[in-house]
């Protein structure tokens, strides 16, 4: 996991979350994501994180819907120079 999450580019955002507090505090990778966890995160975190699923999975394909949707322009490009091979369109 921590492989896909590194090379995702998402590693260390991934080891700063933090919930909760005191014998329920959870970090790093145990943090909750979705309806019950973390409620909201950058859209650029949530992409990195798809991209990271993808490489955990090992995927043959992986879709984008507008990539780069919600992202400035350093962010987009940094997203498709994490991708496994060439955006189509743009």
């Amino acid at each position: 996991m921590h492989w896909a999450c590194e090379k995702a580019g998402v590693l260390e955002d991934i080891m700063a979350l933090e919930q909760g507090s005191g014998k329920w505090q959870r970090t790093g990778l145990e943090v909750r994501i979705g309806d019950t966890g973390v409620a909201s995160m950058p859209t650029s975190l949530l992409q990195r994180l798809n991209l990271a699923r993808g490489y955990l999975k090992r995927a043959p394909i992986m879709l984008f819907d507008e990539p780069g949707n919600g992202l400035d322009f350093e962010g987009d490009q940094a997203f498709k120079g994490l991708s496994p091979s060439r955006f189509a369109g743009g």
